[in-house]
């Protein structure tokens, strides 16, 4: 009988660890896996901004090419004007007919 319930505890015991392993491996793993998302994010960051730098938000449309859609910050609201394209042609966007960007 003493020796059934020593196999139970050790069955139990056995099953106690397992689980907590399986929880410490999947937190740590979860870490790892967020540690490189934010690795990769901060990358993507850094490269973006290097690459947009000097870029000034301004949109040319496809009928006149030499005037740009321009806007003051990147605020709701902030005004819309009609002006002279500064900015590099792979620096901006087209603007089609059909609304697209």
């Amino acid at each position: 009988p003493k020796r059934h319930y020593r196999c139970l505890y050790v069955i139990i015991l056995g099953s106690v660890a397992g689980v907590i392993f399986l929880i410490c491996s999947s937190m740590f793993s979860a870490t790892h896996e967020m540690q490189e998302s934010a690795r990769l994010t901060d990358n993507a960051k850094s490269v973006s901004s290097a690459q947009t730098a000097d870029l000034d938000y301004t949109l040319r449309m496809t009928m006149s090419t030499d005037l740009c859609l321009g806007a003051e910050n990147l605020e709701d609201k902030s005004t819309v004007s009609l002006q002279q394209c500064k900015a590099s042609a792979v620096q901006q966007f087209l603007l089609r007919e059909d609304g697209t960007i």
